[in-house]
């Protein structure tokens, strides 16, 4: 009996049972890989989505010309009937800690436009245009966050025909009353 080519054998079939073993461990990082991304990218959509229900709600409420009939109630719902809060648990479970703090930031934001609704500023005021802008400019920090996380090439304003993140160049009232505005001094 040769002794050689029956170990041959045996190390033949465990260099193929480690190879199969190898390869199926490494296809399986490379599906968890690309699951958790599709999960990270859904999330930030739904937030995305949600913020934007819940932005465009509190400028409905915050209509001079279609007053609701129970504000502080009304403005209570908003985040809940857009569903912010849940799109923001799920942020929360799967959205890597760079998007994290950008995120909660904007939700910030978008609670201060809440109050101000809430306390009565109507849509085309100044008071309403001091706390839309932070919330717009937070909202686009939040999108170039997501797309470093997501591996897309880095974003400008610029590149969407912007001249800042907060919008507020373009923005026809902040134009029309810009010397109401008083200039903050540069850090």
């Amino acid at each position: 009996m040769d002794w050689l080519t029956i170990l041959a054998t045996i190390a033949g079939g465990a260099a193929a049972l480690l190879g199969t073993v190898l390869a199926h461990s490494l296809g399986s990082r490379e599906e968890r890989k690309r699951s958790n991304s599709v999960a990270r990218r859904d999330s930030y959509v739904a937030y995305l989505v949600a913020l934007d229900a819940g932005f465009g709600r509190l400028r409905q409420l915050a209509d001079p010309d279609d007053p609701p009939d129970n504000l502080t109630v009304q403005v209570r719902r908003a985040f809940g009937e857009a569903g912010v809060y849940e799109a923001r648990e799920r942020l929360l479970l799967v959205g890597n800690p760079s998007v994290l703090g950008p995120a909660e930031q904007v939700l910030r934001r978008l609670g201060a436009v809440r109050t101000a609704v809430r306390d009565g500023v109507k849509l085309h005021t100044r008071a309403f245009h001091d706390v839309y802008h932070p919330y717009a400019e937070a909202l686009w920090r939040l999108r170039v966050a997501i797309r470093q996380d997501l591996g897309s090439a880095p974003l400008t304003p610029s590149d969407v025909d912007k001249e800042s993140w907060d919008s507020q160049a373009a923005c026809d009232f902040c134009r029309t009353h810009s010397a109401a505005v008083p200039q903050q001094a540069s850090a």
